[in-house]
């Protein structure tokens, strides 16, 4: 049974248009950035120089903070460019490709990560990790807390934003697979947010919803795992 409350605030700004629902092939794009001014508080520590050959996954910079979160390579390839700007600052690691890579048997042969450990540490070996924001101020979570709750975005609100029905359309299992293991990160529930009427919400049938929603967006409260005896954070983490 799902529970419906209206909220007023929030607005959807009023551009015309929508994002055209076409898939582009990514293997095409030959030069990738990666930002660390995407992220907020962080000090990022340059690993690469330009010229440097790199493989996916590998890491380009880390947090000076906690160096076991790391910012890694979405392609094979060598760094074309490191960009600075006002006082040396770090703003993008541009990696140009090389060759398209598949992954290999042993990456795909390799065993799934279970445990809350080892999916903390796979999450954070290939690059992952930094896409878990903790509230209130949206910093990347850090990986020694338990977080009472994770909230999961499933809709973009910004205007000529992609359309996530659309996007995974014949993904859904592998969404289910990420929720779960997602669930093993916190005692507390996963909340999954979407829009009114969204088709993917359908998808997470198994779970129990209650959902929260105005004009623009709901949350869905889902999974509780078993209570566990790790240590347990004040605050939230939201996926973005």
């Amino acid at each position: 049974m799902q529970c419906h409350i209206t909220i007023r605030k929030g607005l959807d700004l009023p551009i015309d248009g929508k994002a055209e629902l076409r898939l582009t092939d990514a293997r095409n794009i030959t030069t990738y950035a990666v930002k660390p001014t995407d992220f907020v508080g962080l000090t990022p520590r340059l690993l690469v120089e330009e010229g440097a050959t790199v493989g996916k996954c590998d890491a380009l910079f880390v947090d000076k903070q906690d160096e076991r979160i790391r910012f890694t390579s979405p392609v094979d390839g060598k760094v074309k460019a490191i960009v600075r700007g006002e006082k040396r600052k770090l703003l993008e690691v541009v990696v140009e490709t090389e060759c398209k890579s598949e992954p290999t048997t042993e990456q795909t042969a390799s065993k799934q990560p279970q445990t809350a450990d080892e999916i903390k540490a796979a999450m954070l070996q290939c690059g992952l990790w930094p896409m878990l924001r903790q509230r209130p101020f949206g910093t990347v979570a850090s990986p020694d807390d338990t977080p009472k709750a994770i909230f999961v975005s499933a809709f973009d609100s910004a205007p000529l934003a992609p359309d996530y029905d659309f996007i995974l359309q014949g993904k859904e299992a592998m969404l289910v697979k990420g929720l779960e293991a997602l669930s093993q990160l916190t005692m507390g529930k996963i909340h999954i947010c979407f829009r009114p009427n969204q088709r993917l919400s359908s998808t997470i049938k198994q779970f129990n919803n209650q959902q929260f929603n105005n004009s623009t967006s709901t949350i869905s409260k889902v999974h509780t795992p078993p209570e566990t005896s790790a240590r347990k954070s004040p605050t939230s983490i939201l996926l973005i």
